[in-house]
């Protein structure tokens, strides 16, 4: 016998950001009418040939934060209901979803490369100057500005 899952499931919305940042992305989702105990988040990055990844968010709710990613990638998601040991089907495929570049690539900019012939090969030097009028004898403290 052939059970058809849309008759117990309606499919969550697409899936978009509410939150982006150079390592996370934080989604939500239109919740369907039916009850749902949790929700499955599928994702992977738009371009290559990588295999989804999984998470569960923790009840009913529309919404999860998605950590650990690469930084200035687009990715892809798609949610669909768990109730029980039954999970329904998947819905929309978000647009894509870009994470932001990270801070130190701009940081990596100002340094010096200087090359050694022990590991690690390359080492970078970060350029700072130290403000003096902020020198703080007592505290034993100095400001020091990159760049």
């Amino acid at each position: 016998m052939k059970v058809n899952f849309e008759l117990f499931f309606q499919v969550p919305g697409k899936p978009h950001p509410t939150e982006t940042k150079s390592n996370s992305i934080k989604i939500c989702w239109d919740k369907p009418r039916t009850k749902i105990d949790h929700f499955q988040v599928r994702y992977k990055p738009t371009k290559g040939k990588s295999k989804w990844k999984l998470i569960d968010t923790n009840e009913d709710q529309n919404n999860t934060t998605i950590t650990n990613l690469m930084f200035n990638t687009e990715y892809t998601f798609q949610v669909r209901g768990v109730f029980g040991d039954l999970e329904g089907p998947y819905g929309p495929v978000s647009d894509g979803i870009i994470t932001l570049k990270s801070p130190t690539t701009d940081i990596l900019k100002l340094c010096k490369c200087t090359t050694q012939e022990k590991s690690p090969k390359y080492l970078y030097h970060l350029p700072l100057k130290e403000n003096r009028k902020a020198r703080n004898e007592t505290a034993r403290t100095k400001k020091m500005i990159l760049g």
